[in-house]
This record gives C-alpha cells, structure tokens and sequence, in this order.
C-alpha cells in the first residue's frame, strides 16, 4: 500500500489551516504557524512531498524559508508559495529564491489544488514505471 503525499504548510492565518485541511484532506498534512515552528520538520521529515508556505508571516517570511531551506540543503521538494500580494517584483523575487510556483491567497486556491493533484499523480506515474 503507497503512503499518502505529505505536504508541510507555513501559514499563520489559522481560518486558512481549515480552508487547506479541507482541500487536501486526502494528503498527509503538517501544518505550522511560522518557519521557525516549520524548520523541525525540513531537518526530521525526509518525507516531505511539497511545501507550501506563506509568504509574509510575522518574524521570517517565505523568503526567508527558502534561503534557510537552501542554505541546510533541504531543497529536496517543491515550494509553492501563497501570498495576497501579487505584485510581479515580488513574485520574481519569491521564484528567484527557490519557489516552483506562486499563487495568490484570494484567486488562486482552486488552481493550487489542481496544480497539487496533478504534481502527485504525476510522480505516482513516474514510481509506477520504474
């Protein structure tokens, strides 16, 4: 039997926990509050499917994790990252530091989802014919 995809979550919007509970419920999900709570996790889960961050938290954005994350060599999995602004500065930035994809909090929930389901099965194909 294949385990489910585990996906990490840095998001402090805990009314947003509820709405990503809901649309990954058939995943593995660990969800944290804020990078520092999240970094455990990068060091202890060798697991982890795809991280899915917020980019601007109190503290350490979303930047910031994914310099962390490059810089202890964590970078095995995805990033996907959130955020309500949308500008393209910031965007190019957040690609430029490591983010395989951007999607904005308010407009894009649906085509996250999608674009989850569609990486997970996906490398179940790749797993299924090797």
């Amino acid at each position: 039997m294949m385990s489910l995809p585990t996906i990490l979550i840095v998001e402090d919007d805990v009314f947003l926990h509820r709405v990503l509970r809901f649309i990954f419920k058939e995943y593995d999900l660990m969800i944290t509050t804020s990078v520092f709570e999240a970094l455990p996790y990068l060091e202890t889960v060798a697991a982890l499917d795809l991280v899915i961050v917020d980019m601007l938290m109190p503290g350490l954005s979303g930047i910031d994790f994914m310099l962390l994350v490059k810089e202890k060599g964590l970078d095995f999995c995805p990033v996907y990252v959130l955020s309500e602004v949308a500008e393209d500065e910031l965007i190019r930035g957040i690609l430029k530091a490591g983010a395989n994809r951007f999607y904005n909090k308010s407009k894009d929930m649906i085509k996250l989802r999608e674009d989850v389901k569609r990486l997970f099965t996906a490398q179940q194909t790749v797993v299924a014919t090797t």
